[in-house]
């Protein structure tokens, strides 16, 4: 009996949180460049005396890569979940990073959803998003194996005549 008012106590305010959600706050960060460093970084403030976050994240990319979003609460926010809109990625609530699965593709545009709440009302509420991107690596083409075998090839006959004109 005792569980089962624990239980009911707990989901009574994660109810009430969850009709404030209906509005989400749609934010566009544009084209972010790629790089193996902090590509975009945004303080998300409090706004006020609200209850909850309901913002969508927009973005593209310049290059094709791998990236990794991490979500840093603010005392007294809590991110309650991190959803991507379309199936490219997942968040991790222990390191609160989202990564993707594999490289995005350049031009096409990504989204995902957070969704927290601030128990105090106040303005020290909101959280911190920094995204990371990894340029994927180029991969060199077959001619360019050619012409590195061709040059050492040439080389080796300049190196070969040589010797042999001076032995001569």
């Amino acid at each position: 009996m005792k569980i089962r008012r624990i239980v009911a106590l707990a989901t009574i305010p994660l109810a009430s949180a969850g009709g404030s959600y209906a509005n989400p706050t749609n934010v566009n960060l544009g084209l972010l460049q790629m790089g193996a460093w902090d590509i975009s970084s945004t303080a998300v403030a409090d706004p006020g005396a609200v209850d909850a976050y309901d913002q969508i994240y927009t973005f593209s990319l310049n290059g094709a890569g791998g990236i990794s979003a991490v979500i840093l609460p603010s005392w007294p926010t809590t991110i309650n979940s991190v959803t991507t809109v379309g199936d490219w990625g997942s968040f991790n609530s222990g390191t609160r990073t989202l990564t993707s699965y594999a490289d995005l593709t350049v031009g096409q545009s990504y989204s995902f959803e957070v969704i927290g709440t601030d128990s105090v009302h106040d303005s020290y509420g909101g959280y911190n998003l920094n995204i990371y991107g990894a340029p994927v690596a180029a991969v060199p083409e077959p001619e360019n194996y050619a012409m590195l075998l061709a040059g050492l090839g040439l080389m080796g006959v300049v190196v070969r005549r040589r010797a042999t004109v001076k032995s001569a």
